[in-house]
Order: C-alpha cells, then structure tokens, then sequence
C-alpha cells in the first residue's frame, strides 16, 4: 500500500512540474511590461533594410515576458549602448527589439523563423544576411543570474562578426 501512495506522490510531482514549466514557457513566449522596438518603423516596412549594419543584434520577444525575457532584453540594450558605442555611432552595429505579436513584425519574425523569444547576431554584407549566431540558450541561461557570462557570450558573437 506504501508503495502505490509513493508513486502516486511522485507523478503528482512530475505533474505539478510540468504545469509549472508550461506556465513559465507560455509567460516567455508571448508579454512585455516594457515598449519593444516597431520594426517597421526602423526599416520602412522592408526586412532588408533591418541588416544595413555589418552587425545586427536582434531581440524578439512576444507580448508578455518572463524574468528571463526582459533581462536578456535589458542586458544586450545596456551593453550594445555602452561597450559599442562607437561602433554604433559608425554604422557598424545596430541593435533591434522586435515584438513578434505585433502585425507589423511578422515579416521580420517570419524572415528569421522566429516564433517566441530569441536574441539573434546576424552578420551581413550588402543588405544580405552572410552569417548568424542564437545566443537564445545563453541568453536563458545566464542574463538573469550571471549577467557577466552572458555580456561575455554576447560580446563574443559580436566581436567575431566585427573583425
């Protein structure tokens, strides 16, 4: 009889596991507290013109947003603004928050075969893509708890792509 109340009490773990793990994906893959970038406002509706810069790091998230979603967001905002500063102001890097739940995003989310969050360092020459790097699994794993290796991850993918 212990027995079965054992393994009764272990698969109501698993499932009480699960439920929380669906909940948590569902949170990342579709909301933000903060404004994300209109895309379309950037590029004048052309997806083309989003990879002008020989480096573009994209950020796509959905409408709502988890810990994780919005500190991936914040940390590459905060570093492609401080560390590529001078980059930027050259033309050399520009950095992208895209809002994939909005209608005028689609085109961008669609080009890149993006469907809930994801940060994304596209190389490109001539308005054509030549190279990109996910650093999505990076991103969940350290830019909440150790946003250090994540800035260090980050500026990896970028500083490859700007030698």
């Amino acid at each position: 009889m212990q027995i079965v109340h054992h393994k009764t009490i272990i698969t109501m773990r698993k499932i009480a596991a699960l439920f929380v793990l669906s909940v948590v994906l569902c949170a990342c893959s579709s909301s933000s507290q903060q404004e994300s970038t209109d895309y379309e406002d950037q590029t004048n509706s052309t997806v083309a013109e989003a990879t002008q810069t020989p480096v573009t790091v994209y950020y796509f998230h959905g409408e709502r947003r988890c810990a994780s979603c919005v500190a991936i967001g914040d940390e590459t905002s905060k570093m492609i603004s401080t560390d590529y500063k001078t980059q930027t102001d050259k033309g050399l890097i520009s950095f992208q928050e895209i809002n994939i739940d909005e209608d005028k995003n689609k085109a961008i989310a669609e080009k890149y075969e993006i469907a809930g969050s994801a940060l994304l360092v596209v190389k490109s020459e001539n308005g054509k893509d030549l190279d990109q790097r996910d650093l999505t699994g990076d991103g969940f794993k350290f830019a909440l708890n150790k946003p250090e290796k994540f800035r260090e991850k980050l500026k990896e993918a970028i500083d490859a792509y700007l030698q």
